[in-house]
């Protein structure tokens, strides 16, 4: 008697299942740590952060400058609604998530203007000159 279990057809199609699901289909999407992405742009006199973190209000928000960095947190609590379609793949969720960027030296922290639209935050960040402690000789003209 043949064991099925090895047939190859049996087997390539269960790496087939496999490598065509997600992590979410596997082990389910309570287990997985969101974290939205970011694009940063460095312009000459202002620093633009792009967070792309759809589904939420401006309120769900807390950002701060803390100790050198720009913290963004998000902790909102989850509800499902009885009447939520059945997704057969939910992958973005951000109800819970925190990101930290490091400021450079040349921000300006009380120059920080932040937006939410579309799914996505942008904050303006300004700059100031930073002066530095090398010496330079000033020809008198």
């Amino acid at each position: 008697m043949r064991n099925t279990l090895l047939n190859p057809a049996n087997i390539a199609g269960m790496v087939d299942t496999l490598l065509n699901r997600s992590i979410t289909d596997i082990v389910g999407s309570d287990f997985l740590v969101t974290t939205p992405s970011a694009n940063i742009v460095d312009e000459d006199d202002r620093f633009i952060l792009e967070l792309a973190a759809p589904g939420l209000e401006k309120g769900d928000f807390n950002i701060k400058v803390e100790k050198g960095s720009l913290i963004i947190s998000v902790d909102k609590s989850q509800t499902v609604d009885a009447n939520e379609g059945k997704y057969k793949r939910k992958e973005y969720n951000y109800t819970a998530f925190k990101r930290s960027f490091l400021l450079p030296e040349e921000t300006d922290t009380d120059n920080i203007v932040a937006k939410y639209q579309d799914g996505i935050l942008t904050m303006t960040i300004g700059k100031k000159t930073i002066y530095t402690n090398t010496s330079k000789t000033i020809e008198i003209k």
